[in-house]
């Protein structure tokens, strides 16, 4: 490729790993210091921020996860979010509602507001906290996957500047401390589309299966990410278009981490909606079955 172009597009494109020489002094430090950083800076907004709309629900629904009683709906949440911060409310307890004519439609909003009400500003505060800290993985990992990339690009501070910018972002650490799975959606779809770019320099099936497994977090974190599902394999059939036996390994191995997902939206594309909510929430009447 032309040396004229810039660096970075000339790394983006280049068949092989791009290397980036060895780190500059101070770079581990700062990066330490970058992330430890980050990780008070949420720590302290998980202990501090008020429980939001849609915590009390996501909770619940990880807690039933964690006890195999996950049978309330809407049932829209993958269960990235629950297997890693479920565990809170199996060590704190929950007040589950089974009393109240919501738990018995299977009601998982309305549900979840009653558990509330019986709750303690103490117990609510800790178990939130517990919850919360589970999913500063996903941010933490974010900052460090974007490091890496624009180290690749650009060099060793280019991409500390990088995870400097994500670590700023308003809206980064606004969500990165609630038990939400904003963050962990982000850090799936990036995973991904960093993974693609490496199999995209040289392609095998290792690079394949991180193609894959990227996929899979993804989609197991936002299901809005199943948008990448039919990328995966253009991607491959792309790339390894003049080598059929890697294309037929690398799609065998994307298809062995391909996630198995259900409509979940079919049940709320048959029926019309009570009331809207805002710009975007729309309220149903689930009929239990």
């Amino acid at each position: 490729m032309s040396d004229s172009l810039p660096k970075g597009v000339r790394n983006a494109f280049a068949e092989d790993p791009v290397r980036t020489g060895a780190s500059p002094r101070g770079e581990k430090v700062c990066l330490t210091l970058l992330l430890a950083a980050l990780a008070a800076a949420l720590l302290y907004q998980a202990w501090q921020v008020g429980v939001t709309v849609d915590e009390p629900a996501h909770l619940l629904s990880a807690f039933l996860y964690w006890r195999g009683e996950a049978t309330l709906r809407p049932r829209d949440m993958p269960p990235l979010i629950k297997m890693a911060g479920g565990w809170a409310p199996t060590i704190t307890g929950l007040p589950l509602p089974v009393d109240h004519p919501s738990w018995k439609e299977r009601d998982e909003w309305t549900a979840s507001l009653v558990m509330m009400e019986r709750m303690k500003a103490g117990q609510i505060r800790k178990v939130f906290f517990l919850a919360r800290m589970s999913l500063l993985i996903f941010p933490l990992l974010t900052a460090l996957l974007l490091w890496r990339w624009g180290r690749e690009f650009f060099g060793a501070w280019t991409g500390l500047l990088v995870a400097l910018l994500f670590a700023l972002e308003p809206t980064a650490l606004a969500h990165g401390a609630l038990f939400k799975n904003d963050l962990a959606g982000t850090f799936g779809y990036l995973a991904f589309w960093y993974a693609a770019w490496k199999f995209w320099q040289q392609p095998n099936p290792t690079r394949a299966a991180s193609v894959g497994l990227a996929l899979l977090a993804a989609v197991l974190a936002k299901l809005s990410m199943l948008l990448l599902v039919p990328v995966a394999p253009l991607l491959v059939l792309l790339r390894t278009a003049s080598r059929p036996k890697l294309a037929l390994v690398c799609l065998l191995l994307w298809h062995f981490f391909e996630p198995q997902h259900q409509d979940f939206y079919k049940y709320f594309r048959e029926r019309e909606p009570l009331a809207r909510v805002g710009y975007s929430i729309y309220v149903y009447r689930v009929d239990p079955r």
